[in-house]
């Protein structure tokens, strides 16, 4: 099991804490998420280019890669719960 962290911009990270987005859309960049996995999500403020402080975590229960699905060949979607 790895953990990683993750910028997460406000409008999808309030989602998140709502419990309403329970999904992860990244580009797969060699970090390998997988099922167990973690997700530090850390919300980050583009127009100021800084974090807010605010922060949540969640588990990987399940990961579709592409090309399944007709998902890019880069980009992988989790399902998460929280932790």
């Amino acid at each position: 099991m790895k953990t990683h962290e993750l910028k997460c911009w406000p409008v999808p990270f309030a989602a998140m804490l709502k419990g309403v987005k329970v999904h992860e859309v990244r580009r797969d960049d060699g970090r390998g998420f997988a099922v167990g996995d973690a997700l530090l999500l850390r919300e980050y403020d583009a127009s100021t280019r800084e974090y807010t402080g605010r922060q949540t975590a969640r588990f990987v229960t399940y990961v579709s890669r592409g090309p399944d699905w007709g998902l890019p060949e880069e980009i992988v979607v989790m399902s998460l719960r929280a932790i």
